[in-house]
């Protein structure tokens, strides 16, 4: 069979092996203006004129048509960029937060070992009547933290060493966040290294950086925010070189502790 009667054969026929109506091919013109009139044409009719060269020869020597066309087909772009390797992203594992709603009007996200201390939390006022509550949050065993208790001095008793606390004062000179902070921010026997304004959940509040020596490389801090006739302070507490930390506590946990802090209402 010619090359112009394969093209022909070719082209009257779709993707879904449906007859075309017509096809304007030349009928029959020598091979050489045949191959001319189809150099110009487009760049598909010339892998298609390709492919039914191929064709032939194959068939001259026993191959079908079909298979040869599969095998010098050209992928399509999409083809292409469907067989380039993809790098499979590196999953993260999330650290699990448990939600802890304070009977006392705020949120914090808990890491997985961390739990509210029975023992060093109330939520109405003991022997000062200006400390209205407090939440301490703590890694230890209920049996370890009685322990430590037992062992509390002046300043930041060994209960306290790796915790998160909320409390809650009376502010009963109507003062900023800032200013309160300044005024107490010995508390607990420690050194303030600065007291800065910052905000807490979109609350003017302060922030009082804090370390147990001047010689101490660590610091801790702690938030303060006025709340009408009410103070909150959210802090943390790390230890000295010399003190054991509690067995599953780290300073990212109890950090993380102080920093998810949000106002309930």
């Amino acid at each position: 069979m010619a090359i112009e009667d394969r093209l022909e054969e070719l082209f009257m026929n779709d993707a879904n092996n449906r007859r075309v109506a017509s096809v304007n091919v030349p009928q029959r013109p020598s091979p050489w203006r045949g191959v001319a009139a189809f150099a110009g044409a487009a760049g598909i009719v010339a892998i298609a004129l390709v492919a039914v060269i191929l064709g032939l020869r194959g068939g001259q020597q026993g191959a079908s048509p079909t298979a040869t066309a599969t095998v010098t087909a050209i992928p399509s772009a999409t083809a292409s960029a469907a067989s380039t390797t993809i790098p499979t992203p590196i999953a993260m594992t999330p650290v699990p937060l448990a939600n802890y709603q304070s009977p006392l009007g705020y949120t914090v996200q808990l890491p997985t070992g961390w739990r509210r201390s029975d023992l060093q939390s109330f939520t109405t006022p003991r022997d000062d009547p200006n400390t209205l509550a407090g939440e301490t949050f703590t890694t230890r065993t209920p049996a370890d933290e009685a322990e430590a208790m037992r062992r509390t001095d002046t300043g930041v008793g060994p209960a306290l060493i790796y915790t998160a606390n909320v409390s809650l004062y009376r502010n009963t000179r109507n003062e900023t966040a800032l200013a309160y902070a300044e005024r107490q921010k010995a508390m607990f026997g420690l050194i303030a290294v600065s007291v800065e304004p910052t905000t807490v959940d979109g609350r003017v509040g302060a922030k009082t950086t804090l370390k147990f020596t001047q010689a101490d490389t660590k610091t801790s801090y702690a938030f303060t925010v006025a709340d009408g006739d009410r103070i909150w302070v959210i802090r943390y507490f790390l230890a000295q070189a010399t003190d054991q930390v509690p067995a599953g506590a780290t300073e990212e946990g109890v950090r993380s502790i102080v920093e998810s802090f949000r106002f309930a209402r």
